[in-house]
């Protein structure tokens, strides 16, 4: 069967000089290039998705492609819904943004046939605004390498056949609830908990989610002190020098503040810096920090942190290795 396909994109700008961005199978176009030169300009597709719709697809920046497929409407939608939602996903990892497509729409052709499909997704900025993001050259490539990198922490195929969970029940594949939570690994916990933050558009909620992320990476098997162990171990995975390490040890130290109070439906501290512009700071800071730290794991780290019966010993490794380090240096000094 002949399928096209079109969602329109959220929070996404187009360079100045460019009416289209072609990625692989996918096409990326401003609202004018993408009514003249697609099938939306048919009067049939616009009186199945109705005038509402149609408004929302004239307006915005719209990804668009042809497939050709034996399976049905339904299935290529949602599959390529999934997969674009995965590649704005992933745009995060190069710079903060709210893009998101929550809406898709597949048609069959010559005749005319038009379903819709809509995901219960959207992005703010680490402001919590749904900022909009200009597009570079390159992004949606990087992105697309990141979706194939992480692809491999969420490969569930394996695991579905061995709990003998049925692929077609009314749980479809790519639901959250479809795997017991036991069985995500990590990375792909972490990654949940940060579309959860990026989602919020309350401060306070998006920095506790934050911290989430940040315990799903940073706590093993030793439950102690939290706070500090993971204050502690992000800033020595991520800090360079001394001040990098203790500048990023309070930082998170902060965040822990903001979600213990958040968390416990508690005023914030009056006497501490918890002002709206405290707060925008504090979450820009940790978006930034997490965007850091999720790029060195998915691209050096990631047998590292997926290795629960050593991942302890490697935290205690990287801490005092450094400690030690820093020893010699002084003494060399002297």
């Amino acid at each position: 069967m002949n399928y096209k396909i079109i969602l329109p994109i959220n929070g996404l700008m187009l360079p100045p000089d460019a009416k289209e961005i072609i990625v692989g199978s996918f096409k990326i176009t401003s609202p004018e290039v993408a009514f003249v030169n697609s099938f939306l300009s048919d009067p049939k597709f616009i009186t199945q998705i109705g005038s509402i719709d149609y408004n929302i697809l004239n307006t915005q920046p719209c990804l668009s492609a042809f497939f050709q497929s034996p399976e049905q409407a339904t299935d290529v939608l949602d599959s390529c819904c999934i997969y674009v939602s995965g590649i704005f996903e992933c745009l995060w990892l190069l710079r903060d943004s709210a893009v998101y497509s929550y809406l898709g729409f597949i048609t069959s052709y010559p005749v005319i046939k038009a379903e819709k499909n809509i995901k219960d997704v959207y992005f703010t900025d680490s402001l919590g605004e749904f900022s909009v993001t200009m597009l570079q050259i390159g992004d949606l490539e990087q992105a697309v390498i990141y979706v194939d990198k992480m692809a491999k922490f969420m490969d569930y195929d394996d695991m579905i056949q061995e709990k003998n969970i049925e692929s077609n029940s009314s749980t479809r594949i790519g639901s959250l609830n479809i795997l017991p939570y036991n069985l995500h690994n990590r990375i792909v916990r972490a990654w949940m908990f940060l579309k959860k933050a990026r989602a919020d558009s309350l401060l306070p909620g998006k920095i506790s989610a934050y911290i989430a992320v940040l315990e799903c990476l940073f706590t093993s098997i030793d439950s102690g002190e939290v706070n500090h162990k993971v204050s502690e171990r992000v800033a020595f995975y991520i800090g360079k020098t001394q001040l990098q390490k203790v500048e990023t040890y309070t930082l998170i130290k902060k965040g822990y503040d903001i979600r213990s109070k958040y968390l416990h439906g508690q005023k914030l501290d009056k006497k501490k810096d918890n002002s709206r512009s405290d707060l925008s700071l504090l979450s820009q800071r940790l978006d930034s920090t997490l965007r850091v730290i999720f790029r060195q794991v998915i691209d050096f780290d990631s047998e590292k942190f997926l290795d629960d019966n050593n991942l302890e010993s490697w935290f205690k490794e990287l801490i005092f290795k450094d400690s030690i380090q820093s020893g010699i240096e002084e003494e060399t000094d002297r």
